[in-house]
């Protein structure tokens, strides 16, 4: 072959190393810089909480409750009430306001919030790499859905109905055990499927690529 007469000293081993040295140096430069754009991730119940505050605070700020400071709060949910009523009621008494537990049929001594938690969910979507030998990655998606009760002093009924968030982002697939919290129920979601590149095309690349090297081994040999 035209590469033995110009370079006599490859040798099909030498190729075969060199390709495979290549293909190892190239994984480690990739996953060096998913790590160093890699910001930090938050774990699911971090993103609940978060989300839940931050829908608190402006179902209360769009319902009108005005000056009122002294707040009633009831909580609702099978699964997630005492988590989803302390991350409430901090989110609210860092709004100032004088926090009061109560339950939805009791007589409040101010304005009144009732919550109820009607879904929490987590959703990994298919696999994929954002470069080919990069970490697997998913787009994590953490829903809440509510239905919510605002009254003022005087009993009137400033909001009623259901409201929704919904987080995505991206994250590792191999991180995905730590973002759950093994205690917690609603942390959890159905584990990521492998997608089309990595079920189909990604292993017919590797074995493509590995016949060409023992192509090469045995045309250079010869």
């Amino acid at each position: 072959m035209k590469l033995v007469h110009q370079f006599g000293w490859i040798t099909g081993s030498t190729l075969a190393g060199l390709i495979f040295l290549f293909l190892a140096l190239s994984q480690q430069a990739l996953a060096r810089g998913e790590d160093q754009s890699e910001r930090s991730v938050k774990t699911n119940l971090e993103v609940f909480q978060t989300e839940l505050a931050s829908l608190a605070t402006e179902l209360l700020q769009k319902s009108g409750v005005g000056l009122e400071r002294n707040l009633a709060v009831s909580v609702r949910s099978p699964d997630t009430s005492w988590v989803a009523r302390n991350t409430i009621v901090e989110a609210l008494k860092k709004q100032s306001y004088s926090v009061y537990l109560s339950s939805p049929d009791s007589e409040s001594r101010g304005a009144a919030i009732d919550i109820g938690i009607v879904e929490t969910k987590v959703r990994y979507g298919n696999t994929f790499r954002e470069s080919f030998l990069g970490k697997r990655k998913t787009e994590r998606t953490i829903s809440i859905i509510v239905s919510a009760n605002v009254r003022s002093a005087q009993h009137e009924v400033l909001f009623a109905g259901a409201v929704s968030r919904a987080y995505k982002d991206t994250v590792n697939v191999s991180d995905v055990p730590e973002l759950e919290n093994a205690s917690i129920h609603f942390t959890h979601g159905e584990p990521p499927g492998a997608g089309f590149f990595e079920e189909v095309l990604e292993p017919i690349i590797i074995v493509g690529a590995s016949a060409v090297v023992v192509y090469l081994f045995f045309t250079v040999r010869s």
